[in-house]
């Protein structure tokens, strides 16, 4: 499948129908990359990926196309892309720290993922 894509999105959201999200909160994180859209909502104990725009986003991102690809492939991290300015962070990004543990698991739901994702054009 390729990268940023439906069948990119639904591969996501098939693997994170096995994790479960903080119950007591929701919150919805957007990825804005170039005219792709998509969002990982984290509500009523279930994570979902959905593609396109988010009514009320706890978080957002922004980068390119290059960017997103080299963190979705492992070649660089998140936190060393928002520092060198290709990753820009907007609405409440405190609200990161309370889905600590459920990040870190998606970690291994997009690795799972990547095995079977086309990098092309990146």
């Amino acid at each position: 499948m390729e990268f940023l894509t439906a069948e990119w999105a639904a591969a996501l959201d098939d693997a994170a129908s096995s994790l479960t999200a903080p119950a007591d909160k929701d919150q919805t994180l957007q990825y804005h990359v170039g005219t792709f859209e998509y969002y990982v909502s984290f509500s009523g104990g279930r994570v979902r990926f959905v593609v396109g725009h988010a009514t009320d986003p706890t978080v957002s991102f922004r980068s390119d196309r290059a960017t997103a690809a080299a963190i979705a492939q492992g070649r660089l991290s998140a936190i060393s892309a928002f520092m060198d300015g290709r990753l820009e962070l907007g609405h409440d990004s405190a609200a990161l720290a309370s889905l600590h543990a459920t990040l870190a698991a998606l970690g291994d739901i997009t690795a799972a993922v990547r095995e079977r994702t086309r990098f092309t054009d990146a």
